[in-house]
């Protein structure tokens, strides 16, 4: 009775931990050149992001948001095959031979709180930061409660 109580125990352990530590990887993160982030009067969000070319399939991951009208281009505005995961938040290419943009829209993602629009934003998955664009009348933003002034700044 013990040996098949032990028995019972291996085998339920055997059976479940692949099924507990499986992850499904269909490409490589993909690796940025840029992300930009344009931020208009309204609110709005608009974002590219610009991915180097790989001789693999890679993985976007979309900024935190409900992300609409997402587009896969080429530097010539082709459309490059992609799917998306139905929560929209990763992009999976297939090998792609440019650099090319996935570009994006943000909605209901900034909120105005007593006149200022506020936005709890991280994004860890580039090594090369993202550019923020402001309209021309902002001139004083703040980033980790500082104030940041942005007059004369690009963009």
């Amino acid at each position: 009775m013990i040996i098949r109580i032990f028995f019972l125990i291996i085998f339920s352990i055997i059976s479940i931990t692949p099924q507990a530590f499986a992850q499904i990887s269909l490409a490589t993160p993909a690796e940025h050149v840029t992300i930009k982030v344009n931020i208009q009067e309204n609110g709005d969000v608009s974002v590219v992001h610009v991915i180097k070319k790989s001789d693999e399939n890679v993985q976007v991951r979309l900024l935190s948001g409900k992300a609409e009208n997402i587009q896969v281009v080429d530097g010539a505005r082709n459309e490059i095959p992609h799917a998306v995961s139905t929560d929209g938040s990763i992009v999976t290419l297939i090998p792609p031979e440019v650099n090319f943009g996935v570009e994006y829209d943000l909605k209901d993602e900034l909120i105005l709180k007593d006149g200022v629009w506020t936005w709890d934003f991280l994004y860890t998955y580039s090594e090369n930061g993202v550019e923020f664009y402001f309209p021309k009348k902002v001139d004083l933003v703040f980033a980790n409660d500082r104030p940041v002034s942005v007059i004369g700044a690009e963009g």
